[in-house]
């Protein structure tokens, strides 16, 4: 064998194209095979075939003819394969082939060949091509069964994912992220879309401000509302009628109950879930809650927030706060508040510099389920939305967010109900504390867990079952009562 010849490897289509195999020996046997796993149309020349060759041409998968070969079986063919024991015949093949400019292989004897057939893995639409240029054929057979070993049938299926993921890309040049109007809304939904560009660079990204019910109502208290999903049923609404591709929703917005054409594709990483305090005035002492004066008057929308204060500081008196961020920490400059309660995350995200801010810590004030972390929602059948926000996607949020949800989703709670769950993720570890306080803050039951992140959903289930057997139930329908 010349060694110093190389060949460069391609691949062409035998789709419905004339193949010629010369030959029905177990050799011919293998050629054949593989030619029909890409479809092609074989044709077998010799005067003796094997048992399978046989059955194949029975079944009409293959056209047998059974006599020797003869140039004008080469008519119409795209390639030739030569696989008999006659070396004149071979050559033969060869050399009618070469006037034709048909490309011939004739097996073991390179000098004949104008091309060489590989060894071949093929996993859908994905094919390796393993070639020793003729020295070594057992070679590139040994190899060809350890890449088969290692690649199962899960790859063709990964190939085809990603080629259905391409062909929208090429097809679709832009999306559109749905976000509330806000100034916070809109510094998350901006993030989003600057990833998304970063990563796919060919993609244009679009934000559309889409105004909610929670957005449009003024003065009613939200929790004295039936509505659920206040700040995210009309960005979903648009979702499902392809008016926009992503939503990017505050997790601790969304319902427990997703509507059946939706999907959240990715949990980003969590900003810090603590709520914190935002004073008038500068406090002292390490317990800002004991550190605000006698009656102090606190702002808050958040059912929980009311609670868990009254429940900490029983002479504490809730004031009614409604409005976005922005606005919540105007009203406490301009208001008779003495301080105000939101969630960190958003003063983070937002960059804002803000005075007299305390972090409440989490064993005094339990957030709510899955503050702190954005879910980016799309629809189920859209790969392409799927694919531009996985790189988003945080696994020990993912993992936060499946535990504090599914003891939630146990509850029959929401956003509105005086109810806090928090968890934290320790390497493979997963520990969860939850609470449900009544309406006024004078009863409240307390539970948690521990164990494998991977079991997050269960220890969720485990998480509120304890919270139900303590009689959560009994005080969450009290609380509803007392609105």
């Amino acid at each position: 064998y010349n060694t110093r010849v190389s060949y460069y490897p391609i691949f062409i289509p035998v789709d419905g194209k004339s193949c010629l195999v010369a030959g029905g020996g177990k050799v011919a046997e293998r050629k054949v095979q593989t030619l029909l796993k890409f479809n092609a149309r074989v044709k077998v020349v010799s005067p003796r075939v094997s048992r399978k060759i046989a059955a194949l041409a029975e079944k009409k998968k293959i056209i047998l003819k059974k006599r020797a070969f003869s140039p004008s079986d080469l008519d119409g063919a795209l390639l030739a394969i030569g696989t008999t024991d006659d070396k004149k015949v071979n050559e033969l093949i060869s050399k009618e082939a070469r006037k034709r400019n048909i490309p011939v292989n004739i097996v073991d004897n390179k000098s004949l060949c104008t091309f060489i057939c590989p060894s071949i893995v093929k996993r859908g639409n994905l094919t390796i091509a393993i070639s020793t240029q003729g020295c070594a054929p057992a070679f590139s057979k040994k190899i060809r069964k350890e890449i088969e070993a290692t690649y199962g049938k899960e790859y063709g299926r990964i190939v085809a994912s990603a080629g259905r993921f391409r062909t929208q890309v090429v097809t679709r040049k832009k999306v559109i992220i749905g976000s509330r109007g806000s100034r916070l809304a809109l510094v998350q939904a901006n993030s989003v879309a600057a990833s998304i560009k970063k990563h796919f660079k060919s993609i244009d990204v679009e934000i559309k401000i889409i105004k909610t019910m929670g957005d449009k109502i003024k003065t009613a208290s939200l929790a004295d509302s039936n509505f659920t999903g206040l700040f995210v049923k009309e960005i979903q609404d648009a979702l499902i009628k392809k008016e926009i591709d992503i939503a990017v929703h505050s997790l601790k917005d969304l319902p427990t109950k997703t509507p059946k054409e939706l999907a959240v594709s990715a949990f980003t990483k969590r900003q810090m879930p603590n709520d914190v305090l935002v004073a008038g005035k500068k406090l002292r002492g390490k317990n800002v809650i004991l550190a605000l004066p006698q009656n102090a008057k606190v702002g808050t929308i958040s059912a929980r927030r009311k609670a868990q204060l009254k429940y900490l500081r029983s002479d504490i008196i809730t004031k009614e706060l409604r409005g976005n961020l922005d606005t919540r920490l105007k009203k406490l400059f301009t208001s008779d508040l003495d301080a105000i309660v939101v969630a960190c995350a958003g003063i983070k995200r937002m960059k804002a510099k803000v005075k007299n801010l305390y972090v409440i810590p989490l064993a005094q004030m339990v957030p709510c389920p899955g503050q702190g972390i954005l879910a980016l929602e799309t629809r189920k059948n859209d790969g392409l939305s799927k694919k531009l926000v996985q790189h988003l996607n945080d696994k020990r949020s993912s993992q936060m967010a499946e535990i504090e949800l599914t003891a939630l989703k146990m509850l029959d709670g929401g956003c509105s109900a005086p109810i806090g769950v928090v968890s934290q993720v320790n390497g493979a570890n997963i520990s969860a504390a939850g609470c449900v306080l009544s309406a006024d803050g004078t009863k409240i039951i307390e539970s948690s867990v521990l164990g494998k992140a991977a079991n997050a959903r269960a220890l969720g289930k485990k998480l509120g079952k304890a919270l139900l057997n303590l009689g959560a139930k009994e005080l969450l329908r009290s609380s509803r009562s007392s609105r």
